[in-house]
C-alpha cells in the first residue's frame, strides 16, 4: 500500500508520456507550449528518452545537448535532476586553480548528473584524476506487454510506462534486476574522454569511501530547500572523510537570484577540521560552516506567515522585512505554506524557513494543526501574517490560545472579487468575521486603510507602514538592461512603453492594450512589452492580436531580474482597475529613474505625486494621452529626476523601522496590561 505522501507523488508526477527527445526540445524552446503540455496535459518523461536521446543521428555535440536536456526533464521515482555544460562556470575555474597546489590533483565530482557539467574541468587537464559520481546513476529497464518497468541502480521501483502513460512511483521493494537492461546515465559528449567510462554510484550521506581526494566538488545538491541543516552537517561531515588533509570541499549552487546565477563556498580540511578558506555570493548554507554563528539573545521572536516566496511584490517585501527586522537583534522565523520559489535564496543565512507542506484546498484543517504546533514549539512573541488566508490562520491561532500577539497585514484595496473564484469570497468573508481579533494590523497604503474601515473591517489598530524599495538593487542603469532591450526589439530611435504585472483580471492589461494601440497610431516610434505571466495569458494574447499589436509588442513572460526590466524600458505603465495598496512596481521603476503614468488605484498618486500622470481607471484614452506627454519629454531630453523621491521617502529602511517600532510596541502594551 502507498502511505499518503507516495500517493501525493504518484498523483502529480504521473501522466501523458512521449519519451521523443525531438518533441521535448521543441517544446521547451516555446513558453507557451511549456505551459500547455507540462501543467494542462501533463506530459512527463520516463528514462526510456535517454536512450531516444543516445540514439539521435546527430554529431556528439548536439546528442550531449539533447541528453542534457532529456535528464534535466526526467521523471523518476523522487529523484531530480538538472544539468548542463558550462552550468557551474565560476566554481570550475577556482577548482581548476586550487589544483595547482597538489602535484597530481585528484577530483571527486558529487552529484555530477550526466557529467555535462564537468566537461570544462576534465578538458582543462588540470586534474591527474577524476571520478564523476551521483546517487542516481543508471537505472534498469524491462519490456511487458505494451510497456516497460523502471528501476533504480539498486533495484528498486521507479515506475511503469503503459502505451502513452507513465505512473511515477517510488517504492521500497527491490526486484532482481538480472533480466533488465541498463541505461547509462553519462553523456555521450563524454563518452571520447578515456579517463571517464561511467557515473559511479554515491551516497553524500552513508557512503564509505577507503580512496581519498585532494578536492571535492558538490553542486546543486546541498541547499535547505532539500535537506534540514541537520542533515547537510552530516553529509559534509561525511564527504570530508574522502578529503585528505589540506585538501578542499567546494560548495556551490545555481540559482538567478544569486549575483551572476552563482554561488560557493571552498571548505578546507585541516588537523583542526573544516573552516571556510573561500566564498562567493553568500550561499544559502555557508553560515553553518563560519565562526560567527553563536550570537548575543534575542530581544523578541517573530514568526512570518505567508504563502510561499514565489516571484511578486508582496513576497520581495517579505523577504525586505524578514532580512531587516533581523538586524534589530530579532529572531525570525518565516512559516511558508510551501517552501517554492527562487526568493528565498535572497533570506539571511539566520532566518529558518519553516515548511507547512500544504496540500491543496482540502488540507486546511490539517494546515491549521500543523501551524498550532509549530507555533507552540517555537514560543513566538508575535505572530505577523502576509495575505488573506494567512491572516485568518493567525486570527485562529490567537483565538485558540497558542499565539500571544498576533499582527495581520492589509495590502490591498478596493478589491473585486467577482472578477476571482468563490474561495477568495469566502476568504474576504471570513476575514472581515475575524478583523476584531489581531492586536496590530499593518497597512501597506493609506488607501488600504480607507477601505477596510469604510467596509466593516473591525481592526482595533490600523498602522499605515508603506513598502521600502531597496534602492541599492533599483537603480539607474541602462547599460544593464540594453541587452534585455534588444532582445525584446532590436530597433534603434524607438520608445520602449512597459507594463509589469500578472497577467490578472485586476491589472487591467486590456485598458493598457487599448491605449497602445492609440499611441501607435500616434507615433509609429512606440514599441510595448508585457512583463508577466497569469491566467489571462491566451486571452490577451489573443485582443492584442485583434487590436494589430503584434508586430509591436512583446509578451516577455516573468523575468528573474527586474533591475535589467526597468532599465530596459524608458515608460512604466500601470492600468489597474481595482484592488491596488502600495503598488511597487512604480516604486521600483522610479528608482530607476524611470517616469511612470498609473490608473488613480491605492497609494499610485501619493508615489508618483504628479496628477498629470495619473488617470481615471479603466480609461484608457486619458492613460494613451499621459503615455504621449512623457514621449514628447524624453524626445524633447528632459530629465525626470524621479529617484530621490523613493529614496526619501520610500526606503527600505523606513519600513523596516517603522515595522519594529510598531510590533515592538504590541509588544509593550501586551506586558503593560
Amino acid at each position: 500500500m502507498l502511505n499518503r505522501s507516495q500517493f501525493k507523488h504518484f498523483l502529480m508526477e504521473s501522466g501523458l508520456c512521449i519519451d521523443r527527445v525531438r518533441l521535448l526540445d521543441w517544446i521547451v524552446k516555446r513558453p507557451l507550449l511549456k505551459t500547455i503540455f507540462f501543467r494542462f496535459l501533463r506530459l512527463r518523461f520516463s528514462p526510456g528518452i535517454l536512450k531516444n536521446a543516445r540514439s539521435q543521428n546527430e554529431t556528439d555535440k548536439e546528442r550531449g545537448r539533447l541528453f542534457s536536456l532529456a535528464i534535466s526533464y526526467l521523471n523518476v521515482g523522487d529523484t531530480y535532476k538538472t544539468t548542463g555544460k558550462k552550468r557551474t562556470n565560476a566554481a570550475d575555474d577556482l577548482l581548476v586553480k586550487l589544483a595547482k597546489k597538489f602535484e597530481n590533483p585528484s577530483l571527486l565530482d558529487v552529484g555530477s548528473s550526466d557529467g555535462s557539467s564537468s566537461i570544462s574541468l576534465i578538458e582543462s587537464d588540470a586534474f591527474h584524476k577524476i571520478r564523476l559520481t551521483d546517487q542516481c546513476n543508471y537505472f534498469y529497464e524491462k519490456d511487458f506487454l505494451l510497456g516497460k518497468f523502471f528501476l533504480n541502480a539498486h533495484g528498486a521501483f521507479l515506475g511503469v510506462k503503459f502505451l502513452f502513460l507513465y505512473f511515477n512511483l517510488a517504492l521500497n521493494f527491490r526486484f532482481n534486476t538480472k533480466k533488465y537492461s541498463l541505461i547509462q546515465t553519462l553523456n555521450p559528449l563524454l563518452e571520447s574522454h578515456k579517463s571517464i567510462h561511467s557515473i559511479e554510484h554515491l551516497n553524500i550521506f552513508d557512503t564509505k569511501c577507503e580512496e581519498k581526494f585532494d578536492l571535492i566538488k558538490c553542486s546543486n545538491v546541498l541547499n535547505r530547500s532539500y535537506f534540514s541543516d541537520d542533515l547537510i552537517i552530516d553529509a559534509v561531515n561525511n564527504l570530508s572523510k574522502m578529503l585528505n588533509s589540506g585538501g578542499y570541499l567546494l560548495i556551490s549552487q545555481n540559482n538567478e537570484s544569486y549575483k551572476d546565477g552563482e554561488a560557493f563556498f571552498v571548505l578546507k580540511k585541516s588537523t583542526a577540521g573544516l573552516h571556510v578558506e573561500f566564498s562567493s555570493n553568500h550561499h544559502d548554507i555557508e553560515h553553518l560552516f563560519t565562526d560567527d554563528k553563536k550570537s548575543s539573545p534575542k530581544e523578541l521572536k517573530v514568526m512570518l506567515l505567508a504563502p510561499s516566496l514565489e516571484t511578486g511584490g508582496a513576497e520581495r517585501q517579505l523577504v525586505e522585512l524578514a532580512n531587516g527586522i533581523s538586524k534589530y537583534n530579532i529572531e525570525v522565523a518565516l512559516v511558508l505554506f510551501n517552501n517554492k520559489g527562487a526568493l528565498s535564496s535572497r533570506l539571511h543565512p539566520s532566518i529558518h524557513i519553516h515548511d507547512l507542506n500544504k496540500k491543496g484546498y482540502f488540507d486546511f484543517v490539517f494546515l491549521v494543526w500543523r501551524l498550532r504546533n509549530l507555533v507552540i514549539k517555537e514560543r513566538v512573541d508575535i505572530l505577523y501574517s502576509f495575505l488573506g488566508v494567512p491572516n485568518i490562520l493567525s486570527c485562529i491561532m490567537k483565538i485558540i490560545g497558542v499565539a500571544p500577539r498576533v499582527a495581520c497585514s492589509i495590502r490591498a484595496s478596493n478589491m473585486d472579487y467577482s472578477k476571482y473564484r468563490l474561495k477568495s469570497r469566502v476568504c474576504e468573508i471570513i476575514e472581515r468575521r475575524l478583523s476584531h481579533v489581531p492586536d496590530l494590523t499593518i497597512s501597506n497604503s493609506q488607501a488600504g486603510k480607507d477601505y477596510a474601515i469604510t467596509n466593516g473591517f473591525n481592526y482595533r489598530d490600523i498602522a499605515v507602514v508603506h513598502n521600502g524599495i531597496d534602492v541599492s538593487y533599483f537603480f539607474p542603469d541602462r547599460k544593464a538592461g540594453h541587452k534585455l532591450r534588444n532582445k525584446w526589439c532590436n530597433e534603434d530611435n524607438i520608445v520602449m512603453v512597459g507594463i509589469v504585472a500578472r497577467l490578472d483580471p485586476m491589472k487591467d492589461h486590456k485598458t493598457f492594450l487599448r491605449a497602445a494601440s492609440m499611441v501607435a497610431k500616434v507615433n509609429s516610434r512606440a514599441r510595448f512589452v508585457c512583463v508577466g505571466t497569469g491566467p489571462l495569458e491566451f486571452e490577451l494574447r489573443e485582443f492584442s492580436e485583434e487590436l494589430g499589436l503584434t508586430d509591436i509588442l512583446t509578451w516577455a513572460g516573468e523575468q528573474k531580474n527586474m533591475h535589467w526590466v526597468y532599465n530596459a524600458i524608458d515608460i512604466c505603465c500601470l492600468s489597474s482597475l481595482f484592488g491596488e495598496g502600495f503598488p511597487n512596481v512604480l516604486g521600483e521603476a522610479m528608482a530607476c529613474d524611470i517616469p511612470c503614468v498609473s490608473t488613480d488605484v491605492g497609494d499610485a498618486s501619493l508615489i508618483i505625486n504628479n496628477h498629470h500622470r495619473i488617470v481615471e481607471a479603466g480609461n484608457h484614452k486619458a492613460l494613451c494621452n499621459s503615455i504621449l506627454k512623457i514621449i514628447d519629454k524624453i524626445d524633447s531630453k528632459q530629465r525626470f529626476n524621479l529617484r530621490p523621491t523613493i529614496v526619501d521617502r520610500f526606503s527600505t529602511d523606513a519600513m523596516v523601522r517603522q515595522t519594529v517600532q510598531r510590533l515592538k510596541q504590541v509588544i509593550q502594551n501586551g506586558i503593560n496590561q
